[in-house]
């Protein structure tokens, strides 16, 4: 329910309800939405925060290897070289990690890979 997202998004997330949260919350939405029913790669996903945005998906956790327990990610690799069959993948979400790739052009190509003809990539 997008209530209980947004309590989660402004108290356990700690963003603020001013315009740069509401953009980001409502970008969250609409890759939730599209991605409703399908498999989704949450790329450097970290702590994996946005999780709960993706209920409604298969929601895989990805991220390197580099001080990383194997338990929390459902992927470990390098995002230049992700180990799924092409056109694959319905969505894939990057949020505040493409400015941490050394080669993001790779990425992207990897990204253009493993997504099916009508995925997308949503990178914040």
């Amino acid at each position: 329910n997008k209530e209980k997202l947004k309590e989660y998004f402004i108290n356990e997330l700690g963003w603020g309800w001013d315009y740069q949260g509401r953009i980001l919350f409502d970008f969250l939405l609409k890759a939730a939405e599209q991605s409703k029913g399908g498999v989704v790669i949450d790329a450097g996903a970290g702590n994996q925060r946005y999780k709960p945005f993706f209920h409604q998906s298969i929601y895989l956790a990805q991220d390197t290897q580099i001080g990383k327990s194997c338990d929390k990610y459902d992927i470990l690799c390098d995002v230049k070289s992700i180990p799924l069959k092409n056109s694959s993948i319905d969505l894939i979400l990057s949020t505040s990690s493409l400015e941490h790739m050394q080669y993001p052009d790779l990425f992207l190509q990897e990204s253009y890979r493993v997504l099916k003809p009508s995925g997308a990539l949503y990178i914040h």
